[in-house]
């Protein structure tokens, strides 16, 4: 077992034994202080009402004292290493400090907070390895330590915290072996690992259906996840329960060798008709942007993208949407060259406004495009997203508003296509 030298930290009075509300205000400013933090901008203008600082929040415990219970300092350029002063506020159950430039190690007095629910120390310059104490934080539902420069291994500690229900480490140095301990997270619904040197195929927490749902949405909405491209899939190399044989996952995602080598992990099976969290999102931003709520997206069919109004699922892709006559009077939303699987697009007669966006030049597999019928504006170059659409082969533009000399509002062949849109 290497060595271990600690980074050398400025040195901090002892912090003040945090018993009352006036201890944990005086180990608050010197938590903002050794931070480099001004007191003027803490006080936020009421320097004696704690409740009204910047970021914090004061709550009575079950004692019925008075207490800071939330501290909330993202994005406020504060410097240097954590101070121990911070982690003398026992009843603190909400710590943020996220972006900023926060350097050197965690100290291991952070176990000492132990009402802890959520901490997140994402996007700072944290160093050294992950502390053994976090385990200490049985209350712990949230843990966000990404993008940071942690070294070292995940700990096997972080398997004693059974209420977690997220865990981000990603785009940190982390190697090894990810700990099978984490598969004792029976709580475990969100897991980012990606963006480090892990190794090894140890099998991740059981993941059900629905667990695994809300996991790869989160995935997609709230870190820089890449998606697997349809027809790519992890093959088990382990048999899975009741299986008989090898075979492959549904199209899905390499959550944990996404820049790491740990492509024998086991991962849980969606259903073949589930659609990738990808184009759902995408299509939830499409229907708002176009003023529809999503009752009339979802037609009470809930997560079940394939019984979406007007939406056709293939192979876990949206391939096909239909909407026309639906009164949207708006431009076409940009969103819409996210849906890199769809193959038709009907929008006919929707009092859709405005330029073809830009973003549908990304519609690789379209094969047809209705956008007849509507009060589109521009001229030919307005119409250069669409020349590099190899497969459209039915572009229908009839009845817009555009000159007739520069677009005709004609259905196009394939071959017409080509003609015309070498001229863009």
């Amino acid at each position: 077992m290497s060595s271990h030298v600690p980074s050398k930290r400025a040195k901090t009075t002892p912090p003040t034994s945090p018993s009352t509300l006036e201890h944990d205000k005086e180990n608050l400013i010197k938590s903002w202080k050794a931070m480099g933090g001004a007191v003027h901008a803490l006080w936020n203008g009421n320097e004696h009402d704690v409740s009204k600082w910047q970021g914090v929040e004061v709550g009575e415990t079950s004692n019925g004292q008075r207490r800071i219970v939330c501290v909330i300092w993202k994005r406020q350029n504060l410097k240097s290493h954590l101070p121990l002063e911070l982690f003398a506020l026992s009843e603190l159950i909400f710590l943020d400090l996220a972006d900023n430039d926060l350097q050197g190690q965690i100290p291991s007095e952070i176990g000492n907070l132990s009402s802890l629910r959520f901490l997140n120390l994402s996007s700072n310059k944290l160093t050294g390895s992950i502390v053994d104490s976090i385990g200490d934080l049985k209350n712990l539902t949230d843990l966000y330590l990404a993008s940071n420069r942690f070294t070292g291994s995940i700990p096997a500690s972080l398997g004693r915290l059974f209420h977690l229900s997220e865990l981000n480490l990603a785009n940190n140095a982390l190697s090894g072996e990810a700990p099978s301990s984490l598969a004792d997270l029976n709580s475990l619904t969100e897991l980012w690992l990606q963006g480090n040197q892990l190794s090894g195929n140890q099998p991740i927490g059981p993941l059900r259906d629905t667990e695994a749902r809300k996991y790869v949405e989160a995935l997609h909405r709230r870190s820089n996840f890449r998606y697997v491209e349809i027809g790519i899939a992890v093959t088990l190399k382990r048999q899975m329960q009741s299986q008989s044989s090898t075979r492959s996952l549904p199209p899905l995602f390499t959550f944990l060798s996404q820049n790491n080598d740990m492509t024998d992990c086991i991962f849980s099976f969606l259903d073949p008709m589930y659609c990738c969290v990808k184009d759902r999102l995408a299509l939830l931003k499409i229907s708002a942007a176009l003023k529809k709520s999503e009752k009339w997206l979802r037609q009470k069919h809930g997560d079940d993208v394939a019984k979406w109004n007007g939406i056709s699922v293939k192979g876990g892709r949206v391939v096909k949407v239909s909407w026309p006559n639906q009164g949207f009077a708006t431009k076409i939303p940009p969103e819409f060259g996210d849906l890199t699987g769809l193959s038709e697009l009907d929008l006919s007669n929707g009092g859709l406004t405005g330029d073809i966006p830009k973003s549908l030049k990304n519609l690789k597999a379209l094969t047809k495009l209705d956008l007849s019928k509507n009060k589109l504006t521009g001229d030919m170059h307005s119409l250069r997203p669409l020349r590099n659409l190899k497969k459209l082969n039915a572009l229908y533009l009839v009845s817009n508003l555009y000159s007739v000399e520069d677009v005709p509002p004609v259905l196009y062949k394939r071959g017409r296509l080509q003609d015309f849109f070498a001229k863009l």
